[in-house]
């Protein structure tokens, strides 16, 4: 028998009288651990899995791969990882810090999606076919698409930790059956139709919608604008941060987010009649934003302004058969739509 093999009778075997065996015997193979210094040990039916299972393990090991199973569970490796992030010693793949709204997200899915389900399990015991229940469970349950994709992502970032670090050698969230997410694509918007949703507003909310129309930027974008980085004798918008709901400044999404952008001429014009607050009363950056100086109407006054206005409602409903443009448009769709607006 192969070294570190054990035939494993069974205790009515007729073997064990020194009589030919009448059993199906099971093969008890075993490997050395050197991150736990210990001997770990695993059962096969056949001498095939139990001569390729040490074969693996001994190159696992070679490799520092872990091979004893770890006591700690899903939840306790979820609350290793915020801890890690928090502190800024785990990081995203290319060492970044992560977002503070990525990090809410991770800590929303996992509440919301992975742990009441798995986080009592091992680690090392989580097997692809239970993450795989999880996602038809989802799924079933009517869960978009994106939502699923998005609530593993957490799960993904602690699995591929675990193997970058010798812990495991098996990731359960590989090659997993997940449906596909397919965005709707909507229209753009007319130059007419922004020029009619833009002017139902407020006055004062106008170059703020005209800069999500005109110059494509994100809502994060928008809330960090301060009237330093708009240059109306150049013609351009410097976007140099973003912001979130939470009042947190940081850098853009993307590297490529931090960029000029040329301001077309009805942005222009909405930017030039805004008021700007004097240097007496621009003391604090908060002070100096541009959605400050702008009032910034809540999502339910803008939608009930443009849902109201019979002129658009007949700007958006065209005779030439293209689909109506939902005038309840979040910022996000609207900056989706400034390159026709812009060069119509």
């Amino acid at each position: 028998m192969a070294e570190g093999i054990e035939v494993r009778h069974a205790r009515s075997c007729a073997s064990r009288g020194g009589r030919r065996c009448n059993c199906e015997p099971g093969y008890r193979v075993a490997a050395y651990d050197a991150i736990s210094t210990r001997k770990v040990s695993k059962t096969f039916r056949t001498l095939g899995e139990a001569r390729r299972w040490r074969a693996t393990a001994q190159t696992q090991a070679a490799k520092g791969v872990r091979l004893a199973s770890t006591a700690q569970t899903l939840l306790n490796a979820a609350e290793a990882l915020f801890d890690g992030i928090a502190s800024g010693a785990i990081r995203t793949k290319a060492g970044e810090r992560y977002k503070p709204s990525v990090v809410r997200e991770y800590e929303r899915s996992l509440r919301l999606h992975i742990l009441p389900k798995l986080g009592g399990a091992k680690l090392s015991k989580l097997q692809r076919r239970d993450v795989q229940r999880l996602v038809d469970e989802l799924l079933e349950s009517g869960a978009d698409p994106s939502t699923i994709r998005n609530a593993l992502k957490p799960l993904q970032v602690i699995y591929r930790r675990a193997i970058e670090d010798g812990d495991l050698a098996v990731n359960p969230c590989e090659r997993l059956r997940l449906p596909a997410a397919r965005g709707r694509r909507e229209r753009i918007a007319s130059p007419t139709e922004a020029a009619a949703l833009i002017t139902a507003l407020r006055p004062d909310d106008r170059a703020l919608w005209g800069c999500a129309f005109y110059a494509g930027l994100r809502r994060g974008e928008l809330r960090a604008l301060e009237w330093s980085d708009v240059d109306l004798v150049s013609g351009l918008i410097r976007v140099e941060r973003s912001m979130t709901g939470y009042g947190e400044a940081g850098e853009p999404k993307s590297r490529a987010g931090r960029r000029g952008v040329p301001i077309v001429a009805a942005c222009s014009s909405q930017l030039a009649s805004m008021p700007r607050r004097s240097p007496a009363t621009s003391a604090t950056r908060r002070s100096r934003r541009l959605s400050i100086s702008m009032g910034t109407s809540c999502q339910a006054t803008r939608k009930k302004r443009w849902r109201s206005s019979t002129h658009i409602s007949s700007e958006l409903t065209p005779d030439t058969g293209s689909p109506s443009l939902d005038p309840a448009s979040s910022c996000f769709r609207l900056r989706h739509r400034v390159l026709d607006s812009a060069l119509c």
